[in-house]
């Protein structure tokens, strides 16, 4: 009887500790809502340094040391989403919760395969540093907030 009663008590004071956990919309939002609030602080910071004046050639000499045939790299910088470079911030997956000031440029590369043929245009999100490429990867949907503009 006592060992009813035990398992009972402990029962109903367990139920008493369930909380509920957000909901997947809930946690977007605040996820959101905390991004946004970093994009207005890099905004209003000077952390970036200034835009250096060639961010176009050390975005192209960045980018073409990732391709796979250096000099087949086509680049076209005025396109969607940054048509000119805009104050933004970074995100590295290293550095979990950390976030990199830094002027953010998108470019289109269209470059040689290892089959030789032209890929058609591939989007690159560049972040720009102290007068450097910080970080440049081709972008897709699901890293959408690793840079932010």
């Amino acid at each position: 009887m006592r060992k009813i009663f035990l398992i009972l008590a402990l029962t109903v004071g367990l139920m008493g500790c369930v909380t509920t956990a957000p909901t997947q919309q809930e946690r977007q939002e605040q996820f959101q809502a905390r991004m946004q609030a970093v994009l207005q602080q890099a905004r209003a910071s000077d952390e970036a340094g200034p835009l250096p004046a060639n961010w176009q050639k050390l975005t192209e000499d960045y980018i073409r040391g990732m391709l796979r045939d250096p000099d087949s790299g086509r680049f076209d910088f005025v396109s969607a989403p940054v048509v000119q470079p805009t104050k933004g911030f970074y995100r590295p997956m290293h550095m979990r919760g950390e976030s990199v000031f830094c002027w953010v440029a998108s470019v289109h590369v269209n470059a040689k395969n290892a089959f030789g043929g032209y890929t058609g245009n591939k989007l690159y999100m560049v972040g720009i540093r102290d007068g450097r490429v910080i970080a440049a990867f081709e972008y897709h949907p699901a890293r959408r907030w690793d840079m932010v503009f």
